[in-house]
């Protein structure tokens, strides 16, 4: 067992390894900033976008998915603007589609990958008929779509959300005289498995995947899925009312699925008159503890620990909006540490603020306008991004909030949610006249994860009798193993960071390293399989590895379509594309490409990451 040194004797040593880590990794694996420019414009490139739109970076980091007022669903390329598909559901006579959601991303043993979004027909705010939730491929063939019925009636309610294991899609939707809290099957064709109906309208839902616990009274060991949604205000109305109220729903101990549950689906009440409503999806942190609400009345609302069926820890109020019981149009964006986030948000009037994980302001800045669109935080927590409605984009230090630089980057309003590329330097932002725009703002880091290589693959016209097979789609997976019989350069025996057989998928992601913050999965790999990692310390190793896409079995492929068990739910019937708009669109199909660098070629720099990583955490177990 391995005994710490004592500061006496190897503080030195631990100041030394700290700064070369400093010196080394950080430059390595952190965007560069630079002068903002453009890198592509597509001008009114999809169909206009509102407030709750949204631009959307597919996990493989090269298709952008676009939605639009109309409810056309649109995916372009993040490399250069161009188009690859468009969706929009089939218009009802006499009812206008509209949609004020943006794009969840899930993935299911049956599905593979897909893309979940909203539409709605009717007239919003007066006569809602009906919320239609939409499953899409990540080549844009439809998956299923929901018919009109009574379960699904009245206006949706911002983006749906999707469990963990990708069987499950959560949404609210809304009438005149009330909401629903609705649960899909999604590998059942959107089925509807339960429905609870509400005498208010309701917000959209936040969720937490896999949270510790259910941080309320009754939710002791509960470690499904933690959804949280409040009351929202109904359409029209100028004061915020009685009666408001605050939910929480998870799915039972001993849930496994609908198929063999014979328990209640129940949510749970947490406040009754709490005296604010939202608009905006709650959001949670520190495995679900932390809970952050974007309240009425220009408030920040935090629960740190506390039951969420108790008061609230603290609440952050700024000046009011117009009206003045407006609540903050978005839901705060939050910092990479996960226990102790950074809290960043416009409120319902011209100030953006900084909040700590506390929810305790921090700092304020003045703008010129509107912020409704959620802020997006560098990859290195360094800087925060966020545009004002007039397309005013600003590059903020999170310490103070001063701008290292702001651009007006369109002469049109933006109010839908942009993006910002996972290695942090590209823009991709989309405007109320249905422009995208993609500025870079950073050099990205070297990298030696796969290169996703682009094949052409076309998508021919179907006939509705036409019936295909789910498959894992967009990003494949590179998995990495460590073979137990290579000899370790640095004398320890190889370490599998990812624990066991165990296969590393992500390269290109981050993880949290001891003393100094993020460096690349990738990194961490070879620290292990070149021997810097010394072997007591390897099985403490897959924790730090979470990120890095560890895996049990190389390949994704579904395995076929499971048991319906004894469940209510009939089985799915075999799914049936519907024909795309262009029936001959071209799309880029990425496969893994060999590693561009091995851990064996690492050059002399990354030996010094390795050796001065090493010694820094060598001191801190």
């Amino acid at each position: 067992m391995l005994s710490r040194p004592t500061g006496r004797d190897y503080g030195w040593l631990l100041h030394v390894a700290t700064i070369m880590l400093l010196l080394l990794i950080l430059p390595s694996v952190v965007p560069q900033q630079m002068e903002p420019e453009p890198k592509w414009n597509m001008s009114a490139s999809v169909p206009p976008m509102n407030f709750g739109n949204e631009v959307a970076l597919a996990d493989d980091q090269v298709t952008l998915i676009v939605t639009s007022n109309d409810g056309t669903v649109t995916a372009l390329s993040a490399d250069d603007g161009s188009s690859l598909w468009s969706y929009k559901t089939e218009e009802i006579p006499n009812q206008p589609s509209f949609s004020t959601a943006g794009v969840a991303f899930g993935e299911s043993e049956m599905l593979g990958k897909f893309i979940i979004t909203t539409v709605s027909s009717g007239f919003s705010g007066l006569d809602p008929t009906s919320c239609r939730v939409v499953a899409l491929a990540y080549n844009g063939t439809r998956l299923w779509e929901t018919i009109t019925d009574s379960a699904l009636e009245g206006e949706c309610s911002g983006t749906p959300v999707v469990s963990s294991d990708g069987r499950y899609v959560f949404l609210t939707h809304n009438t005149l005289n009330g909401g629903k809290f609705t649960c899909l099957v999604a590998d059942r064709e959107g089925t509807p498995l339960f429905s609870q109906a509400r005498p208010r309208a309701l917000s959209p839902i936040g969720i937490f995947h896999n949270p510790s616990e259910g941080p309320y009274t009754g939710g002791e060991n509960n470690s499904n899925d933690l959804l949280v949604f409040a009351f929202a205000p109904k359409p029209g109305e100028s004061t915020i009312g009685s009666n408001t109220q605050l939910f929480a729903f998870q799915f039972g101990l001993g849930f496994d699925g609908y198929e063999t549950w014979t328990g209640n689906y129940n949510v749970k009440k947490l406040l009754d008159d709490s005296g604010w409503y939202l608009t905006a999806a709650p959001v949670l942190a520190n495995k679900g503890r932390h809970l952050y609400v974007s309240a009425s009345e220009s408030q920040f609302v935090s629960w740190i620990g506390d039951l969420f069926d108790s008061n609230a820890t603290t609440i952050a109020d700024f000046p009011d909006g117009d009206p003045t019981f407006t609540a903050p149009f978005n839901s705060v964006a939050l910092s990479s540490n996960k226990s102790s986030p950074m809290l960043f948000a416009g409120t319902a009037s011209t100030l953006f603020v900084k909040l700590d994980a506390d929810g305790l302001e921090e700092w304020r800045q003045e703008t010129s306008s509107l912020i409704r669109s959620k802020a997006r935080v560098a990859p290195d927590d360094s800087i925060v991004y966020y545009i004002e409605e007039d397309g005013t984009v600003h590059a903020a230090q999170v310490t103070d909030g001063e701008d290292l630089w702001s651009e007006s980057i369109t002469n049109d309003t933006v109010v839908s949610d942009f993006a910002l590329s996972r290695n942090g330097a590209t823009l991709y932002v989309g405007t109320s006249f249905g422009e995208v725009v993609a500025w870079n703002v950073a050099e990205a880091p070297p990298t030696s994860s796969p290169s996703m290589t682009p094949s052409v693959a076309t998508i021919s016209p179907t006939s509705p009798g036409d019936t295909f097979a789910p498959t894992v789609n967009s990003r494949t997976k590179t998995p990495i193993a460590v073979s137990p019989s290579e000899a370790a350069p640095e004398g320890n025996p190889p370490c599998n960071v990812c624990g066991g057989s165990r296969v590393m998928t992500l390269l290109d992601e981050f993880t949290s390293f001891p003393i100094v913050g993020n460096i690349t999965c990738f990194t961490f790999k070879c620290l292990g399989e070149d021997g810097f990692i010394p072997e007591a310390v390897c099985p403490e190793t897959p924790t730090i590895a979470a990120p890095c896409g560890c895996e049990d079995s190389p390949t994704l492929a579904p395995s076929g379509a499971p048991s319906v068990g004894t469940g209510e739910l009939p089985p799915s019937p075999a799914m049936t594309p519907v024909p795309t708009p262009d029936s001959s669109i071209a799309i880029s199909a990425p496969t893994g490409a060999p590693v561009s660098g091995t851990c064996s070629s690492m050059s002399f720099r990354s030996f010094f990451v390795a050796l001065a990583a090493t010694v820094v955490w060598f001191y801190w177990m």
